[in-house]
């Protein structure tokens, strides 16, 4: 057939051409005489062809790994006219192509936009898992089709797959879209999609959850739950990735770091682990406190194989994760073994150095308010530029990336203005975003902060909404009317903060 392609695509109809192109990819038979010549009579075969038949021939080019700029450049030429006319198997199949072979389509995800609602309520699980997948994959934004799939939650999660609710929610978080009945339903049938699905279902489902925040109790249990079987058939990125989700969400995994410290599991995922799979894994253990000898241990194991990789194989984002695992570590009294090589300790400074952090104008006015009420402070200090053991210590050189917002060296009191990604969203009905418990991140902070010796003033950012509400400020109606207005308020609640912690003002 490869010796024939040119006549058969030449003098082939656009649907006996689409159909041998899905048999070459269905077989995995590579036949690049063919799917050249494809190319070259792409604008035939779109424009008289069907829309299975053009998503089959896109479908075959992604499924080989063939790049056919001419076919796509034609798809996208005719989008409106194959999404209109298309099934949703067929613009899903075409959608995913693009986005595996990275092919940026913006007339066609246009028109998916336009027609996002029929297609959600035609389509299958599948179907817009897939079209939701390549969304994400190629960054583009489309409320209407992500509003349409959390309207059909329900009938998506019911009869779905794990691993096409496992993609779905996977496009929600890259594309950061809040999809609460999505995630609500994910939730209460957690137990089902964590013992049906496979690690990588799993792993892609607690990352979405971690990446957006997200708090689920039933979720997370369920998984450590299966902690072994996940360990023992997951690859190192399920676990890692896994892992860290429970970090961000807060949540410790007691199954699954006992797993690790049994019977050689963690050797074993180690070998075939890269460095952002030992560093996730390292953070995840840090962040959620060493609260056992077991918990040490499996700290070391991680530091470990970190300290081993070239410090030109790690990433920024992972070179700070062990500057953290640095400084928790020793907070906790836990001596780390190796000690860091110099290269991979200047990268890691040099990471730390790198992340700038802006603050916000509610930090700005919490701390002129503070001013105001008589509590000298600073902005931006290093937790570590007091303590009685760092100086000339390691610590001091990732001071910078801990910064606490508004301290007091003298008195050694840190006041932090979490801001809304500070706290989960709760899945409970009528929960606002981000109005829930604290996340993993900045319970780990003040953990830190307060093991170091420093006394911790958390103000939410829910408590600033609620200082200026009407019923607060109806509430303490006789103060207002005493000159007290909003900000004098304000001062009375960070005064009676700041007395829990024992400063005189």
């Amino acid at each position: 057939m490869e010796s024939n392609a040119a006549w058969i695509v030449e003098g082939g109809k656009p649907q006996e051409i689409a159909n041998t192109a899905w048999a070459c990819a269905t077989l995995d038979v590579q036949s690049p005489t063919l799917f050249r010549s494809i190319d070259e009579n792409a604008a035939r075969l779109v424009e008289n062809g069907n829309a299975q038949g053009i998503a089959n021939t896109a479908w075959a080019c992604a499924t080989l790994n063939v790049q056919s700029p001419s076919l796509f450049q034609s798809i996208d030429e005719n989008a409106a006219m194959l999404v209109e006319n298309g099934e949703p198997q067929n613009i899903a199949n075409v959608a995913w192509a693009c986005a595996k072979l990275g092919i940026q389509s913006p007339s066609l995800f246009r028109s998916i936009e336009k027609n996002a609602a029929r297609l959600v309520e035609n389509g299958n699980p599948q179907e817009i898992a897939n079209t939701a997948w390549a969304c994400a994959t190629l960054n583009v934004q489309s409320p209407t089709l992500f509003r349409s799939l959390d309207e059909n939650t329900a009938r998506l999660v019911e009869s779905g797959i794990p691993q096409n609710i496992a993609n779905t929610a996977w496009a929600c978080a890259t594309l950061n879209v809040q999809s609460p009945t999505l995630f609500r339903s994910i939730d209460e049938n957690a137990a089902r999609l964590v013992k049906n699905g496979d690690p990588q279902a799993i792993a892609n489902t607690a990352w979405s959850f971690g990446k957006l925040g997200i708090h689920s109790p039933s979720l997370f249990r369920s998984i450590d739950e299966n902690a072994a079987w996940l360990v023992a058939n997951g690859t190192p990125q399920n676990v890692a990735n896994t892992a860290l989700a429970f970090a961000e969400v807060g949540i410790r995994p007691e199954q699954l770091f006992r797993c690790l410290l049994e019977g050689g599991r963690l050797e074993q995922l180690l070998g075939g682990a890269n460095s952002r799979d030992v560093c996730n894994m390292a953070w995840t253990v840090a962040v959620l406190g060493l609260e056992s000898d077991g918990d040490a241990s499996l700290l070391l194991a991680l530091w470990g194989a970190a300290v081993r990789y070239h410090a030109g194989e790690i990433t920024a984002e992972n070179l700070r994760q062990l500057a953290q695992v640095h400084v928790h570590a020793r907070a906790s009294g836990v001596t780390l073994s190796p000690a860091l090589p110099p290269a991979l300790k200047a990268r890691m400074i040099e990471a730390c150095k790198s992340r700038t952090t802006r603050s916000s104008k509610f930090e700005d006015d919490y701390s002129q308010l503070l001013s105001e009420i008589g509590f000298e402070h600073e902005r931006e200090v290093s937790p570590f530029v007091i303590t009685s053991s760092s100086s000339g210590d390691e610590y001091d050189d990732f001071g910078e990336f801990l910064a606490i917002d508004m301290a007091c060296q003298k008195l050694k009191i840190a006041v932090e203005y979490d801001g809304k990604f500070h706290f989960l969203t709760e899945l409970t009905p009528g929960a606002k975003e981000n109005f829930g418990k604290e996340n993993g991140i900045t319970v780990a902070k003040r953990r830190l902060l307060e093991q170091l010796g420093w006394k911790v003033v958390n103000v939410p950012f829910h408590d600033n909404i609620l200082l200026e509400s009407k019923e607060h400020m109806e509430k303490n109606k006789e103060r207002v009317e005493k000159g007290g207005g909003k900000r004098e308020l304000k001062k009375l609640y960070l005064k009676e903060k700041l007395a829990k912690v024992g400063a005189v003002l």
